[in-house]
């Protein structure tokens, strides 16, 4: 992508979409991509948290923090396994929805986007429950931490630190990487970072119709 090509990329965009919409931007320099968004197309430089999973899977726990692996390590076994999107979305609203402030329709377009990427939602358990379930679709090579959340059995067993490392042992091979989808929570940002995940960065384009 060059910087000539973004105004006509969004003009294009915008003639198709009626409501607000976000475009996810990676190439570099960013700064000279932002310069060139023309209004009322919105601009801000992002940064996604992203773990190459090319490396075997001890040396991919070398790079964890030393207390994730210490909980890790500690923790009793646990089985990901497929489950329905339907119970991705009931763990989050039950769990999550109230702190997070999501709707029936964030709801409705997760279960969307679930039906038409069959497969891609798990569970966790372990011998006393269901621990986390979450929709981590798999797209050339990228795994999307996409849309996950603890059960309260879950959150005193460190859930989600389990789950996401169900991923990075299931999907680990030359040329994947897991994405984490960043954050501006500090507390969840170190959390990402603890599994040794490097910055990237893109371009956030938002445009409000």
């Amino acid at each position: 992508l060059r910087t000539g090509d973004v105004p006509r990329l969004l003009t294009a965009a915008a003639r198709g979409w009626r409501l607000h919409r976000t475009l996810l931007l990676r190439p570099r320099p960013l700064l000279q991509l932002a310069d060139a968004v023309p209004a009322p197309w919105r601009a801000e430089a992002r940064t996604n948290l992203v773990l190459d999973l090319g490396p075997n899977y001890a040396e991919l726990e070398r790079g964890y923090s030393r207390s994730l692996r210490k909980r890790l390590r500690r923790a009793a076994p646990a089985e990901l396994s497929p489950c329905p999107p339907a119970l991705v979305t009931d763990t989050y609203r039950a769990n999550l929805g109230a702190k997070t402030g999501l709707r029936e329709h964030h709801y409705a377009t997760i279960a969307r986007l679930a039906a038409a990427l069959p497969g891609h939602c798990h569970r966790l358990d372990d011998a006393d429950g269901l621990l986390a379930a979450g929709f981590f679709p798999r797209l050339a090579g990228r795994t999307l931490n996409l849309f996950c959340a603890t059960t309260p059995h879950g959150a005193r067993h460190g859930g989600m630190a389990r789950i996401l490392d169900a991923l990075v042992r299931r999907d680990r091979g030359p040329g994947r990487s897991l994405d984490f989808e960043g954050s501006r929570i500090p507390g969840v940002y170190d959390f990402f970072r603890s599994f040794g995940a490097a910055h990237e960065d893109y371009l956030a384009l938002s445009l409000g119709l």
